[in-house]
């Protein structure tokens, strides 16, 4: 169940997205799962000596054209959505580090695409 705070509800975001992301929040996190199953699993040489893994949330799901509408607050409604999403992965990760992380990317043309991250780090 989706908590509706007074600071979302007095944001400026964008709750449509925000329950759409909630709806399909278990199968992020399933993915999730079934990746930090499979290197603890392999661990493959690629993966040896890894501390910790880094999922592209902006990436991991297709969310085609439903990403949140521009007259709201953009930043604000995908920090509520990743926090939604962090708060749920440390249920699963007792032991470990689980936060979120967004970085700028700047292609060959300066322009700027944001890539959201989740990461569990077990150090």
């Amino acid at each position: 169940m989706i908590e509706y705070s007074r600071d979302l509800l007095n944001s400026k975001c964008d709750i449509d997205f925000i329950r759409i992301v909630f709806r399909c929040s278990n199968e992020i996190i399933s993915r999730i799962l079934k990746s930090a199953a499979l290197t603890a699993e392999n661990r493959l040489d690629e993966f040896a000596g890894t501390k910790k893994m880094v999922y592209d949330i902006s990436c991991l799901h297709k969310w085609g054209t439903n990403i949140p509408d521009p007259r709201f607050d953009v930043e604000l409604t995908w920090k509520f959505v990743m926090d939604m999403i962090v708060k749920k992965l440390k249920k699963k990760f007792h032991d470990s580090n689980v936060y979120s992380e967004n970085k700028e990317i700047y292609d060959v043309y300066d322009k700027v695409t944001i890539h959201r991250f989740i990461i569990v780090d077990w150090n």
